[in-house]
């Protein structure tokens, strides 16, 4: 289920609120074609964008936070070393 963010404090100038309009993904593969099929929901940060990170729009409305969980798992279980790798174990 989605959930709307605030807009209001979105548009506040906190900037810890301003870093949660976005989170920055390691994805196997092509981060290109996922934000050129999904512009809306993904693109390509500047600096970090070529090096296969992509990040997901997290002020367009609804936020599927499941989706956004299982995102950034396993975009973690892709660089993190492994001895930490075990201490969120196979969930």
């Amino acid at each position: 289920m989605g959930h709307n963010i605030n807009r209001a404090a979105m548009a506040s100038k906190d900037s810890r609120l301003a870093r949660l309009t976005k989170i920055c993904l390691a994805l196997p593969g092509d981060n290109a074609a996922l934000s050129a099929a999904q512009p809306a929901r993904f693109y390509l940060p500047a600096y970090i964008g070529p090096r296969g990170w992509v990040a997901l729009r997290l002020d367009g409305g609804q936020v599927d936070w499941d989706e956004v969980a299982e995102l950034v798992v396993g975009s973690y279980r892709l660089i993190a070393p492994k001895r930490l790798l075990t201490l969120i174990g196979k969930s």
